[in-house]
């Protein structure tokens, strides 16, 4: 009700003004809880999904530092073989590192939204309650004579300003579950190819032990056992068989 506004009489253009316009915010009011849950859940994917990005590269760090040498080739006679691991390993911590910043914004943007979403909501509220409380007696027959005059034009103003904020918040919201899927699907493909390295280093050592005891010929690292280069003739002048 407008501050200080007389009593005065619900005449039947004030019914048919307040039932329309209750009708009108309890449909806005409802399209902007639809528009909250929305919002909340894109909050929650991009708090899950930043705290899967920041285990990760946590995890990194911790590997690297606690493998600095070779991670940097600086030991003398290191493992050679862990390269490409390092190499995955310092790809999934500098990525890690840009998608938690991109995260970190565009949560803050929808934490932002979400707590406008919930004002509105309130304030939308402060209007059709009061309609709704006249409508309830009109529906009860009761006497409503001396009913507050309230302000239409402020109601209107704050369905404009709802609006606006859902078309606002809905773009964040779709902003946000594009940035969690790309920052789901890059963390998923480093988890793969760190898979891939780990196997290919594993299976690179397991065949240099090999040969390492059981010893090589010539330089490639392994047997030679085409029988026409490993057989040696008796003397210079006879021809290889």
């Amino acid at each position: 009700a407008r501050a200080g506004a007389p009593a005065s009489p619900l005449t039947a253009r004030r019914k048919k003004n307040c039932r329309f316009l209750a009708r009108e915010l309890e449909n806005v009011i409802r399209v902007m809880e639809r528009q909250l849950a929305r919002t909340e859940m894109a909050k929650q994917c991009c708090e899950g999904v930043l705290a899967e990005v920041r285990r990760a590269e946590a995890s990194a760090k911790k590997q690297l530092s606690n493998n600095s040498d070779d991670a940097h080739g600086r030991r003398v006679g290191g493992h050679s073989w862990l390269a490409p691991v390092f190499k995955m390993l310092r790809a999934m911590r500098d990525e890690s590192e840009k998608g938690a910043i991109e995260l970190e914004g565009q949560l803050e943007i929808v934490t932002n939204h979400f707590s406008l979403i919930q004002a509105s909501i309130d304030e939308l509220k402060t209007h059709w309650e009061p309609r709704a409380e006249i409508l309830g007696a009109l529906d009860k027959n009761t006497m409503m004579e001396g009913a507050p005059v309230l302000d239409d034009d402020e109601a209107h103003a704050s369905i404009l300003r709802a609006g606006r904020e859902e078309d606002s918040a809905r773009t964040a919201c779709q902003i946000a579950f594009k940035i969690t899927e790309k920052n789901k699907s890059a963390l998923g493909r480093r988890r793969s190819e760190m898979f891939l390295a780990m196997k290919h280093a594993r299976q690179s050592k397991v065949s240099s032990n090999y040969y390492a005891r059981r010893g090589t010929f010539g330089t490639t690292g392994k047997r030679d056992t085409d029988p026409s280069t490993r057989k040696m003739p008796l003397s210079p002048d006879m021809p290889r068989i």
